[in-house]
């Protein structure tokens, strides 16, 4: 597979991809815009592919076709670059989550629409899916905890009708580790397969909590 067709692409339909090489009357806004875009696209990439441990701002800054100055006028760091990027893709799976459950009342027809729209998101976007789901949990104290307020968020879109505690980190729990399962051992594009497993594990454990 290509660089082109690997990269992640984390920047809003509008924002430039790449710069012309030549002169051009682009704003200063709409250049900035496209550098730091890039940016975060390149340091998901860097560490889908190295490892957080091992990605550092040359290589960022290699892949992205920027300048080490212009990197460091928009971050102070490979940590904060790559909690951006974190936080971009994570709102976006998020926002996802929150949509496909928009106008459904709670109840299984809304989880499985949910669930369907992460995988697909995930699937969709492999380098996005590896930092969520693998690189945050990896890197650096603050990717953690950002992690940590994004799951209480999830699950709360997900299973807003489901009071007890222990039940939603249960069944959260089990999502998250079947995802990284199959991420590791057969990569995103099985993902989507997952839908009707899940499904069915989240209903099971609801059932049998709601018996007890």
């Amino acid at each position: 597979m290509t660089r082109r067709r690997r990269r992640a692409r984390l920047a809003p339909a509008g924002v430039l991809r790449a710069l012309p090489r030549r002169a051009h009357d682009l704003s200063r806004g709409t250049v900035r815009a496209s550098q730091r875009w890039r940016l975060l696209d390149a340091m998901t990439e860097v560490v889908a592919t190295r490892g957080y441990a091992d990605a550092s701002v040359a290589d960022a800054i290699a892949v992205a076709r920027v300048s080490r100055k212009t990197f460091y006028e928009f971050f102070r760091d490979k940590e904060e670059c790559f909690l951006a990027a974190f936080e971009v893709v994570s709102e976006r799976l998020l926002q996802a989550v929150v949509d496909a459950g928009a106008g459904v009342r709670p109840g299984p027809a809304r989880r499985r629409a949910q669930l369907a729209r992460f995988l697909d998101s995930l699937a969709s976007d492999p380098l996005g899916a590896r930092l969520f789901l693998v690189d945050a949990l990896a890197s650096v104290p603050k990717a953690l905890r950002a992690r940590k307020r994004v799951d209480a968020r999830f699950v709360a879109a997900f299973l807003g009708d489901v009071s007890d505690r222990v039940l939603r980190a249960a069944v959260a729990g089990g999502i998250n580790t079947a995802v990284v399962v199959e991420l590791r051992d057969h990569g995103p594009a099985r993902l989507v397969g997952l839908l009707d497993p899940l499904a069915t594990f989240v209903e099971r454990a609801l059932a049998v909590a709601r018996s007890d």
